[in-house]
């Protein structure tokens, strides 16, 4: 074999060993290149085409299924009379009429004071679990099962129990 050069499969692959950049392992991995802007900006688009096809039904029943505005107000108002009624005017303690916020406060009351107990509750039965083998034994059932029940089910119950005051409310979000 006169004339012929061989060479290594590395070289061949990747050229020669000694024109190779070295590679720093402390250095960071290269970012990947960036979509251009108008790609960006397509993934943007589906939610708010949704979101605008979903207020346009909102109108279009709204128009079509109550004609007299007092059944509308009453049944299901148009967006804008939704957020103009509901969000923008202020109590008027004389009249009695609050926006949706004002309302919005039992409810969060009730999610927090019931997310405290349940964190309260929850931690303690994780450490006795944890801490002793025999307790473990006892509750994992009884914490399977009740992790079944819909809480839909038993809540007339519930009520008989608690009252229908705020109570049965945070032993339903407990």
């Amino acid at each position: 074999m006169t004339g012929t050069i061989t060479t290594s499969s590395a070289e061949a692959v990747t050229g020669p060993l000694d024109e190779r950049p070295s590679i720093d392992p402390d250095s960071p991995p290269p970012e990947p290149p960036k979509a251009p802007g108008w790609k960006r900006a397509l993934h943007f688009f589906p939610p708010l085409f949704t979101f605008v096809l979903f207020i346009g039904v909102w109108y279009l029943y709204s128009s079509l299924r109550f004609e007299i505005a007092a059944q509308r107000r009453n049944a299901l108002p148009f967006p804008h009379e939704v957020f103009t009624d509901g969000f923008l005017p202020l109590w008027d303690p004389a009249s009695g009429v609050r926006p949706i916020l004002g309302y919005m406060w039992p409810t969060v009351k009730v999610t927090l004071i019931g997310l405290g107990i349940s964190i309260v509750i929850g931690v303690t039965i994780a450490v006795i679990m944890n801490l002793s083998r025999n307790m473990e034994r006892a509750i994992f059932p009884y914490a399977v099962v009740l992790q079944t029940i819909p809480i839909l089910a038993i809540t007339p119950l519930l009520t008989q129990l608690f009252g229908d005051e705020i109570g049965v409310r945070i032993v339903v979000v407990v």
